[in-house]
């Protein structure tokens, strides 16, 4: 059976302080296969005017590090990890 978790933002999005690692470990505790993260760039958030560097390349290599670290987790089962970053300016 699949359990998918497809709307998970991390620190790499303005409105989250929680680390990929941390989401990716409690998804696997919660039984989760599934798992998406949908970090975006809110230029206006948390304020106006707020600088808000989202370095694309370190998001990408965080997502490869932890599919190659957690692709066998739970016999195998947990093997999707994935992103859909999208740009709310």
């Amino acid at each position: 059976m699949i359990k998918a978790d497809v709307h998970v933002h991390s620190s790499f999005s303005t409105d989250s302080e929680t680390a990929m690692e941390n989401q990716v470990k409690a998804a696997i505790a919660a039984g989760v296969n599934v798992l998406c993260f949908t970090d975006h760039i809110d230029y206006d958030y948390p304020e106006s005017g707020t600088v808000y560097d989202f370095n694309v390349a370190e998001y990408q290599r965080e997502i490869e590090r932890l599919r190659e670290i957690y692709r066998n987790t739970r016999g195998g089962c947990f093997d999707r990890i994935t992103h859909t970053c999208h740009n709310n300016s």
